[in-house]
């Protein structure tokens, strides 16, 4: 895999799956993040941590 290298980098070690990149979408184009304004929402598996 050409990310493999990537995985140690994020706090989690590994890279995140397409569908958890969708779901992280799906929850905010849905109603149960109608009150979700002006906000970060970071899904980078724990890489801002480090």
């Amino acid at each position: 895999m050409a990310n493999a290298g990537l995985g140690p980098a994020h706090l989690l070690n590994r890279i995140a799956e397409p569908d958890e990149i969708a779901a992280a979408a799906a929850f905010l184009l849905s109603s149960d993040a109608s009150f979700v304004t002006g906000s970060d929402m970071l899904v980078d598996g724990g890489y801002a941590t480090r």
